[in-house]
């Protein structure tokens, strides 16, 4: 799954809207998630925190959202590096604030979310964002010309 900025915002969207029917210990991981992804974050945890039984929470998360702790986890933290490496923030800076110990294994996570590698997407980011417009210039250029 190729994580884009117009839909990371449809999925953490879509997951604020389906939050209000969620059952509460599910809404509080979620919002755990989300304010301490940073932070080394374990099930075990979560499930004490919550009083209750890891499995269950980790079903009913899955069940509720679609991704797994983890998953979610993951996603939040590229997401989070995705916009500080497109500020232009070093990508290994970057991956520190987000979570990451390890940058290889960051490196393989930001590839397989963003579709590509941390520098590429730093460049790409510097790029003005022209290219949608000068489509629609050449539409309007050859209406003009017909």
């Amino acid at each position: 799954m190729v994580l884009g900025r117009r839909e990371d915002t449809k999925i953490i969207d879509l997951v604020s809207v389906k939050r209000k029917r969620m059952p509460s210990y599910v809404k509080e991981t979620l919002e755990y998630l989300d304010m301490h992804f940073s932070e080394k974050v374990s099930v075990d945890d979560l499930s004490e925190r919550l009083y209750v039984s890891k499995y269950h929470l980790m079903r009913e998360f899955k069940q509720q959202t679609g991704k797994t702790i983890h998953g979610y986890l993951t996603e939040r933290r590229i997401w989070a590096a995705s916009e500080m490496i497109g500020r232009g923030i070093p990508a290994q800076t970057a991956a520190e604030a987000a979570g990451y110990q390890d940058y290889s294994i960051f490196y393989k996570n930001f590839c397989k979310y963003m579709g590509t590698a941390p520098k590429e997407y730093q460049e790409q980011e510097k790029q003005p964002k022209l290219l949608e417009y000068s489509n629609v210039v050449v539409l309007r250029e050859e209406f003009l010309q017909a």
